[in-house]
Formats: C-alpha cells, sequence, structure tokens
C-alpha cells in the first residue's frame, strides 16, 4: 500500500503535468476552500474524459454544492 505522502505527490504531479503549475495550484486552492466530496462527485464521472475536463466538471459540482449548502 502506498504512502500518503506518495499519493499526494502522485496526485500533485499528474495535475502539473495537464494543467500547469499556475492551473494545478488553482485546482488545489478550489479544492480546499469547501467541503467536496470527491467520491460522491467521481462515480458521476466517465473514464473517458482528460484532466481538464475533470477540473472543470470538478469545479461546476462545487458551485452545485455551494448553492445546496448555502
Amino acid at each position: 500500500m502506498k504512502s500518503d505522502v506518495i499519493i499526494k505527490q502522485g496526485g500533485l504531479e499528474i495535475l502539473e503535468k495537464h494543467l500547469g503549475l499556475v492551473d494545478m495550484e488553482r485546482f488545489v486552492a478550489l479544492m480546499s476552500r469547501k467541503p467536496f466530496d470527491y467520491t460522491a462527485w467521481r462515480e458521476t464521472q466517465i473514464d473517458t474524459m482528460t484532466a481538464r475536463e475533470y477540473s472543470k466538471k470538478a469545479m461546476e459540482y462545487q458551485k452545485q454544492q455551494e448553492s445546496t449548502i448555502g
């Protein structure tokens, strides 16, 4: 089993590769601002999306959650 540090590092490397450093940092900041249920969001996605499409969908999902929470 991989350690949390290895998983985080791999995730950041993937985000940087597909989004670039600036957008990667923006994505991380967006995910850190409000509670986000990645598992619930991920279950609604198709495995053929690109990283950029995942990012866009995640931001849309987050906005939807914010509007229902308050």
